[in-house]
């Protein structure tokens, strides 16, 4: 328990009324700036941070001392795969748990194309974490092409699968995901993928793909001629894939990795 005390303090503000009003004095305050730790205090008035640094609490100030525990912003959850689960716990008990303040939910290709039918009843009840929903590559196909979707699509399929996804970010969504290991999106072809692309760049969406293998050059293209925001999912830590990044980045295409600590799996 001290260890995990050394490493993390789990700040759960939107869930505690407790949380409204408070200072946090003597924390390790990494503040997500890129810049290095340092022992401070946080305000936190009306559920929001409002001050940060070496100042000392009011007098009648509910405080607490936070000695040797990490204070830092919430985590991003990339490659979250619990659609069905938020809809039976929208307390996010297992994300909320772990640090988790943001979910980029149905990054595998599978998430729902009717983005306001899904998120309607959020609206009644709020889930306990940031919610952005991809619409699935998989679910767009598998609904215009059915059961024969063991091929390339034709045009007609292709722009229709587009109207859905275009359809999808005018409700919401945060962008396509595919996964291009995974039926049905690995029928698809380079073409397809990057009509669909382009209809999610329309609306400022960013693609987020599990690379068909272990090379990310196709990927890659598709960010560079569809003119989208890339992120891909699922990478080995290896030489290769970082050096490609590197140079994908030189030449100003958008892109992000969320990485294996290993490389191999």
């Amino acid at each position: 328990m001290r260890l995990l005390r050394l490493f993390l303090l789990i700040l759960l503000l939107v869930c505690s009324a407790f949380a409204e009003n408070l200072v946090l004095v003597n924390g390790i305050i990494l503040d997500g700036s890129g810049k290095s730790r340092f022992t401070g205090n946080v305000r936190i008035r009306d559920g929001k941070i409002a001050d940060m640094g070496l100042f000392k609490p009011a007098a009648g100030e509910t405080f607490l001392d936070v000695k040797g525990m990490i204070v830092a912003p919430g985590f991003i959850d990339l490659e979250n795969l619990s659609v069905a689960a938020l809809e039976k716990d929208v307390g996010a008990t297992s994300s909320i748990s772990q640090g988790i303040t943001t979910a980029i939910l149905g990054s595998d290709g599978t998430g729902p194309y009717l983005i306001e039918e899904f998120m309607q009843p959020f609206d009644e009840k709020p889930p306990g974490v940031n919610v952005a929903m991809l619409v699935g590559h998989s679910t767009v196909r598998r609904q215009i092409m059915g059961p024969d979707y063991k091929r390339s699509a034709n045009e007609d399929e292709i722009r229709r699968m587009g109207e859905l996804v275009e359809n999808a970010m005018r409700q919401g969504a945060f962008g396509l995901a595919s996964d291009l290991r995974s039926e049905p999106a690995s029928f698809s072809t380079t073409d397809e993928l990057s009509a669909l692309a382009k209809a999610a760049a329309r609306f400022g969406g960013s693609l987020f793909v599990h690379p068909r293998d272990e090379t990310i050059q196709e990927p890659l293209e598709l960010a560079r001629t569809a003119k989208v925001t890339l992120q891909l999912s699922l990478n080995k830590l290896t030489a290769t894939v970082l050096a490609d990044l590197d140079k994908a980045r030189m030449q100003g295409i958008d892109v992000g990795s969320h990485i294996y600590s290993f490389t191999e799996s």
